[in-house]
């Protein structure tokens, strides 16, 4: 396992400023109108059908066989936790990718904010400057973004990497 600090889990409200620009006070503004800045990227860790109902501009797709809407949190079910960081650790030891994330400043998203809590660890042990969204895309939609139809998509929007899932030995 890896070592994980509190301040990488941010706060939706501070760190959206922070990873978008936009005309206009980010406040006031719809997720169609937002722009991912070039130096950032967004990682999201939900399944495909739910990515494309709804993520936040810009975002990659990068589902993980072990999270889903329903997976209990990896912090109160070891077998969970086991899971992911195996997952993980097998993705980003593609030095290629990893060495695309690292030229960026990488925030993770996932359904609660847990399994995105267990990726910017491994990203941080690879050296990955990472970020996760505390409270994932529930926090996201409590405090009304996304809650427009204008992002609602029909086809998919953003990039999405497939990965296969890693067996548990």
């Amino acid at each position: 396992m890896h070592r994980y600090d509190e301040s990488w889990e941010r706060d939706a409200l501070e760190v959206l400023p922070q990873f978008y620009g936009s005309p206009r006070n980010l406040a006031q503004c719809q997720l169609s109108e937002i722009v991912l800045k070039t130096q950032n990227r967004v990682l999201d860790l939900r399944k495909p059908l739910d990515f494309y109902a709804w993520h936040l501009p810009g975002s990659t797709n990068l589902p993980l066989s072990s999270v889903g809407p329903h997976t209990p949190s990896p912090f109160s079910d070891p077998g969970v936790l086991e899971a992911q960081w195996v997952e993980l650790e097998k993705i980003f030891t593609d030095d290629v990718l990893v060495s695309d994330l690292g030229r960026h400043h990488i925030l993770v998203v996932c359904y609660d904010g847990d399994s995105a809590r267990v990726a910017t660890s491994v990203l941080r042990a690879k050296g990955v400057e990472a970020d996760s969204v505390r409270g994932g895309h529930r926090a996201l939609k409590m405090y009304g973004i996304g809650n427009e139809s204008s992002i609602t998509a029909k086809e998919p929007l953003g990039a999405t990497i497939t990965v296969a899932p890693v067996p548990l030995e």
